[in-house]
């Protein structure tokens, strides 16, 4: 509330007075390290309450060997894909990458030299999930590939 006070000219009291009257709440000092206590516990309710993600063997199984995409877990076990890819890097899992699109040379000629749809290029690279595209795109940006105009001459593989 001092903040806010001398950046208006006036005492911390009268804004703490200006709050009060119009319903405004003051945070703790401790907002910041509550809201961490309470996501990590949050996590861990929701690792009970969703057993399959503590279990390391399961998801290797799907994620690795079935090449399922942490999408489609996710999906299966009613949780964020964020909450896959966290739980799964804290299990020691390593994160999938796509070793064909990170090599922009690669990238270039399936798309400039081929002309081949981005889509095409994700399966290509060995993603499995359900949006190739995006995957792909997100590369070309990367390598700072430009798009190119919409229609013209397409290949299809």
């Amino acid at each position: 509330m001092q903040q806010i006070a001398d950046k208006i000219g006036c005492t911390r009291q009268a804004v703490s007075v200006a709050c009060k009257h119009y319903g405004i709440r003051a945070r703790s000092r401790y907002a910041k390290r509550n809201a961490k206590e309470i996501g990590a516990r949050a996590h861990k309710a929701l690792l009970d309450r969703v057993p399959m993600l503590k279990n390391r063997q399961w998801l290797i199984e799907q994620y690795v060997r079935k090449q399922r995409s942490l999408s489609n877990i996710a999906k299966e076990l009613g949780v964020a894909p964020s909450t896959v890819k966290t739980t799964s890097r804290s299990l020691g899992i390593p994160v999938r990458r796509y070793p064909k699109l990170l090599d922009k040379k690669w990238l270039r000629q399936k798309y400039v030299i081929e002309r081949l749809l981005l889509e095409q290029i994700g399966r290509l690279a060995g993603h499995t999930g359900a949006v190739p595209l995006a995957t792909a795109r997100r590369y070309m940006i990367k390598h700072g590939i430009p798009r190119r105009k919409p229609g013209g001459d397409m290949r299809r593989a």
